[in-house]
């Protein structure tokens, strides 16, 4: 093989792994999705410290207000119920710069036991911000959903 055949060689194969690296690097809103699935396993793994991470200490929320009001009650339901399983059913993330919306439809369940003892579906719409290359949850606003689909 010739001196040249071996440069384009080179050049072909270095292309390729730098193209393969460049498709594996995650989107933002992959990262977010990353986030989310990591604050659903937190919630059902009773992980309250591993779930309130990435709210900001300036978090404000809707119907609780602060991070510590949201700690206060994921105690109590977690001390409450053995099992808590949350269900996106759907979802919508918008990225723009350094900030996003995310919507989502959620269905959570708490039981002591093997049946549902409490089942609720709620419309979720939180804020982020990319602060210090993480992203954080900086508001969010939730509400039940009727069983019918509709709004509450």
């Amino acid at each position: 093989m010739g001196v040249v055949a071996k440069h384009v060689l080179l050049a072909t194969v270095g292309g390729v792994l730098l193209l393969a690296a460049a498709c594996q690097r995650e989107s933002e809103e992959e990262r977010i999705l990353s986030l989310l699935r990591e604050m659903e396993r937190a919630t059902q793994a009773h992980q309250l410290t591993a779930l309130l991470q990435p709210l900001t200490d300036d978090f404000r929320g809707h119907p609780l207000a602060s991070k510590a009001e949201i700690s206060s009650v994921l105690t109590y339901y977690f001390l409450q119920y053995k099992h808590i399983n949350v269900l996106v059913t759907g979802k919508e993330i918008a990225v723009t710069g350094g900030r996003a919306s995310v919507n989502l439809q959620v269905l959570a369940a708490a039981a002591d036991g093997m049946v549902p003892e409490r089942a609720q579906n709620l419309r979720i719409q939180a804020d982020l911000e990319k602060r210090e290359g993480a992203w954080r949850v900086t508001r969010a606003a939730w509400e039940p959903v009727s069983s019918a689909g509709g709004g509450s």
